[in-house]
C-alpha cells in the first residue's frame, strides 16, 4: 500500500520592533495531527421537543458557542443554517453539527421522543396554576390577562410557547419550569392544544 508522505509547513514572520509573531500551520497527508481548531465549538441543547403521534410535531433548539464565530448549523447532514432552530420533526434519532467560520465543528445526537398530545386538564392546566395563574401574574387581579382557564389560554398559545421554550415566563425570581413541564406544554401546543 503506498502513502502519501508527511508535510508540514511552518511559516515564521517576525516583525522588529513590535516583535509580533506570525505562525502559519498547514498540515497534509497521515501522522500529523495539529489541529486548526483551537477554540473548540461548543453545543448548548436549548430544548428537544417531543413530537405527537404520527405527526411531525417536533422541534430542536440549539446554540453554538465558543469556535470563532459565524456559525451555521446542520442536521442529519442537510444544508448548513443559520439558525440552530429546527422544527416539523417525526419522532427519531438527530445529529445537530455546528460549525463556525473556520470550519471547525463539533455535534450532537438528539432524541426526538413520539408521544400522545398531553391533556389540557391533567397536566397543562396543573403546571399553569402553578407556574402562571398565582397573585401577581396571571390570575386576573391585575392589569395582566388572566390565565385560569382553557378560555383564556388558548388565544395565547403561540405567545406562552415562545415564552416558556425561551425560559422567559415564569419571570426571573419564580421557580422555572422543568424540561418535562415544557416539553408538556410544547407537545401539548403543538398537537393543536385541545381542551382534553
Amino acid at each position: 500500500m503506498k502513502t502519501k508522505p508527511n508535510k508540514l509547513t511552518l511559516a515564521i514572520l517576525m516583525l522588529v520592533p513590535t516583535f509580533l509573531l506570525l505562525l502559519h500551520l498547514s498540515c497534509e497527508g497521515e501522522g500529523v495531527d495539529i489541529p486548526h481548531c483551537t477554540i473548540p465549538v461548543n453545543i448548548e441543547v436549548l430544548g428537544a421537543w417531543d413530537s405527537v403521534v404520527g405527526r411531525s410535531t417536533g422541534s430542536i433548539s440549539v446554540e453554538a458557542t465558543r469556535g470563532n464565530g459565524g456559525y451555521e448549523y446542520s442536521l442529519n447532514g442537510g444544508a448548513f443554517q443559520s439558525s440552530g432552530e429546527f422544527i416539523d420533526l417525526a419522532g427519531g434519532d438527530y445529529t445537530v453539527v455546528a460549525r463556525d467560520r473556520q470550519g471547525c465543528s463539533n455535534s450532537v445526537l438528539l432524541t426526538i421522543n413520539e408521544v400522545e398530545v398531553p391533556s389540557f386538564a391533567n397536566v397543562v392546566l396543573p403546571i399553569v396554576e402553578m407556574s402562571c395563574s398565582i397573585r401577581s401574574c396571571h390570575d386576573g387581579r391585575r392589569q395582566l390577562f388572566q390565565m385560569i382557564d382553557y378560555a383564556d389560554i388558548i388565544p395565547r398559545v403561540a405567545a406562552m410557547r415562545l415564552s416558556v421554550t425561551n425560559r422567559t415566563m415564569p419571570p426571573r425570581g419564580r421557580t422555572a419550569l422543568t424540561d418535562a413541564q415544557i416539553n408538556s406544554i410544547v407537545t401539548w401546543i403543538d398537537g393543536d392544544a385541545p381542551n382534553n
